[in-house]
């Protein structure tokens, strides 16, 4: 087999590995960009550097991607590639694009686009009149983009690029939902979902189901929103494509809403994914919709510490955003052979440097301030021990590995404590309740603790046995009694708690179950003449 045809073949399967292994692409590419460097093949040294750009697009290696691409653009004018030409300028015009730099990708896009014309590469031509299309639509000039996307749309159809065709008319459809035009949003959708339907591309299918189900939650059609939903679901989770499963699950939870349901589950599954795949805006987004959801439910405190989210992860994209003109500026500059264009370039980089230093410094001190401020609403003020929401938080890290684990649901209530208020004050109240958070924190100071409300304390203990519940619960119950006198708690009048459990195997999803059902046995404690512990039978769990 001849070099070059060997090398053109791994360029091929470079080309085919780029959406499912982008890694053994840029692997394959890279290898033939070092073969024909050697054997002094500038075509195919080009056409290397460009499938590199491509896989760096694909794992959002942008400022690599970059600098592979103008090094394609480059070698491929040397050898007059007017098809390869065209190829790098649009991949540079994609790159600007995700680092929002539109002016410069419009530039390329506009300057590739004669040359597909040129060449009559209608698949070509499509995409950059789609890719211009999309920066009009991003900045929400959405005739413009509307315009581009009609011709771009007329030519795929002319020459049956039906893939092509299908794309476009989603992105039509979108622009369309935006602007409020939902039966016209809807006829687009549809066209795009019987083109595509039938074909093996799932990804493509699961994003268009994606945006149908939305579009019949607006048009009240929740049964259909549903089928499309989780018939999108199916597919997302084949292809294991993270991005388009995140707006699927936000989706979803809007059709819980409307449905009557928590929309929790959904949006914290879409958040987890968000977060572990550092898809930043996303995440912004939707801690936004999760402090909308407190907020309808008039919990206004996780409202407020969702919206702080928010705001402290719209200024980490700032800043994110900065250090990707900076990178660009980097390789603009090492680009330039115009020395006063280069003057010009290193005083723009040199403030740029300075402003992110000072971003990053002022993002530091806001996490600072920001992991204080959950320290505070997390913990019981007066007590210092978990609260509510620290308890919720807390529960949900102590199953993180486990899917079940045995052990006792306790409640601890202080016995009579409006009493013991009423007799020696508030004042002396509050200290009678730190000084019982302190000693039950010390019992259980490895497992899940914290205060439930008023003079309710909250416990989950790890045990293998029932009678170990009981005696784990004796515990605390002999460790307040102890302290009410060794400490002064009584004074005079008895200090004593009672103590509700149930025992058993339990799950993160049987918590708020376990709670109640240890709710009902201190409620028992309490009728049978409290000082006493009373633990619920194991198979109610």
């Amino acid at each position: 087999m001849k070099l070059t045809t060997y090398l053109n073949h791994e360029l091929i399967r470079s080309k085919r590995l780029a959406s499912e292994d982008p890694k053994r692409s840029f692997a394959a590419a890279e290898m033939v960009l070092e073969l024909s460097s050697k054997h002094q093949l500038r075509l195919i040294s080009g056409q290397a550097l460009f499938h590199m750009a491509y896989a760096c697009r694909v794992m959002s290696d942008y400022g690599k991607g970059l600098n592979y691409a103008f090094q394609s653009l480059d070698l491929l004018k040397s050898c007059e590639d007017v098809i390869g030409i065209c190829r790098a300028q649009n991949i540079i015009g994609i790159i600007y694009f995700y680092f929002g730099a539109y002016d410069d990708a419009i530039s390329y896009f506009l300057s590739a686009l004669p040359l597909a014309q040129k060449a009559s590469d209608a698949n070509l031509e499509t995409s950059i009149l789609n890719n211009i299309g999309e920066i009009y639509r991003e900045a929400k000039n959405d005739d413009k983009a509307f315009k581009y996307y009609e011709k771009a749309l007329k030519i795929a159809l002319e020459n049956a690029l039906m893939v092509n065709a299908s794309a476009i008319h989603l992105n039509m459809g979108e622009v369309l939902f935006h602007s409020k035009q939902y039966d016209k949003s809807l006829t687009h959708l549809t066209r795009a979902y019987v083109i595509i339907k039938d074909m093996n591309h799932l990804l493509e299918q699961g994003e268009i189901e994606t945006k149908l189900g939305r579009a019949n939650v607006h048009a009240g059609q929740l049964s259909k929103a549903r089928d499309y939903f989780l018939s999108a679901l199916e597919k997302l989770k084949v292809v294991e494509n993270k991005f388009y499963l995140v707006d699927l699950l936000v989706e979803m939870a809007s059709l819980d809403v409307i449905s009557g349901k928590s929309p929790m589950r959904n949006l914290n599954e879409a958040l987890e994914i968000a977060i572990a795949q550092k898809f930043e805006k996303k995440v912004a987004d939707i801690y936004l919709l999760i402090s909308s959801y407190y907020e309808s439910q008039r919990d206004y405190r996780m409202a407020f510490d969702y919206y702080r989210n928010h705001h402290l992860k719209l200024n980490e994209v700032d800043a994110s955003n900065l250090s990707k003109k900076l990178e660009i500026l980097s390789i603009e500059i090492a680009r330039s052979n115009d020395v006063s264009e280069r003057h010009e370039l290193n005083i723009i980089n040199e403030r740029l440097i300075k402003d992110v230093e000072v971003q990053k410094q002022a993002l530091e001190q806001m996490r600072e301030k920001h992991q204080e401020l959950i320290k505070e609403n997390q913990y019981d003020e007066l007590t210092e021990v978990l609260n509510r929401r620290g308890l919720e938080k807390r529960s949900k890290q102590f199953f993180e590995n486990q899917s079940r684990i045995k052990g006792v649901m306790m409640i601890l209530d202080i016995d009579y404590f409006k009493r013991y208020n009423d007799t020696f004050g508030h004042v002396r109240g509050d200290w009678c309740l730190k000084t019982i958070a302190k000693g039950l924190g010390e019992l259980f100071r490895d497992h899940l603790f914290g205060r439930y409300g008023g003079e309710e304390f909250i416990a989950f203990v790890r045990c293998e046995t029932k009678e170990d519940a009981i005696d784990l619960m004796e515990q605390a119950r002999k460790r307040v009694a102890s302290m009410a006198i060794d400490r002064g708690l009584s004074d005079g009048t008895t200090v004593t708690i009672s103590v509700g459990g149930t025992f058993g195997e339990l799950s993160a999803d049987q918590i708020r179950q376990a709670v109640d059902m240890a709710d009902k046995a201190l409620y028992q404690a309490k009728d049978e003449g409290r000082d006493r512990v009373m633990l619920m039978p194991a198979n109610l769990l």
